[in-house]
């Protein structure tokens, strides 16, 4: 079996359901060691075209990049090595989505972006 960093957690008049068709609200939430929010800056929130990801604390760290829709699928994907990166979000509809931020030592950080 494989350990994923995070789980999807689906509620509906405040119960845990099991079935996507069911849920009223989900959401990612970490499973393993998070990133200090400190160092990593995601702008502009809400974003129209591009989101500008900057990543102050590693240095040439490689660090996959990834956008998940509320329903918890993988939209896009990007691995950098550079401190800031721009990830072009204009294929996303309008709403809420995750960014999730990975580096090579399993740690990650997750931040919803609003897409205008």
């Amino acid at each position: 079996m494989t350990d994923y960093p995070y789980s999807l957690l689906c509620f509906s008049n405040n119960e845990s359901v099991l079935y996507p068709e069911n849920f009223g609200a989900c959401w990612l939430t970490p499973t393993q060691e998070v990133i200090s929010n400190q160092s990593i800056t995601i702008q502009p929130n809400p974003v129209q075209d591009k989101l500008i990801i900057t990543n102050s604390s590693q240095q040439n760290e490689t660090n996959t990049i990834s956008i998940y829709s509320l329903q918890g699928i993988l939209l896009e994907q990007k691995i950098t090595t550079i401190n800031q990166t721009e990830i072009d979000v204009s294929f996303l509809n309008q709403g809420i989505y995750f960014i999730i931020i990975e580096n090579k030592n399993g740690d990650s950080f997750y931040q919803k972006f609003i897409k205008i």
